[in-house]
């Protein structure tokens, strides 16, 4: 569960960071391919915030024990889809590529 609650408030500290234009950890390399930044920035701040907020409820819920395992874990990639796609199509829209990474 401490995992989980460090990762969530990482996740909404990222969201934070990329709302007002920081994006400190986002590598350089990849930002010089990005259209418009500060569009970039913010979608992905609100993907960022629903990702850090779905793993903070999980593990909440996790704790509490609601659901069967079985039922938990579909749940749970089941939400997480949809914020995992908003970043994979905030990436194809600004960069052009999915995932923007760099293999040399």
């Amino acid at each position: 569960m401490f995992a989980q609650l460090i990762i969530g408030t990482y996740m909404i500290t990222l969201g934070f960071l990329y709302l007002f234009n920081k994006g400190l950890f986002l590598v350089k390399d990849n930002l010089r391919y990005v259209s418009d930044e500060r569009s970039y920035l913010r979608r992905l701040a609100l993907s960022h915030f629903l990702l850090g907020t779905l793993i903070l409820i999980m593990a909440f819920v996790e704790e509490i024990v609601i659901f069967e395992t079985s039922t938990f874990v579909t749940v749970y990639i089941l939400a997480a889809i949809i914020p995992l796609t908003m970043i994979l199509l905030n990436n194809n829209k600004h960069v052009g590529k999915f995932l923007p990474i760099n293999l040399k």
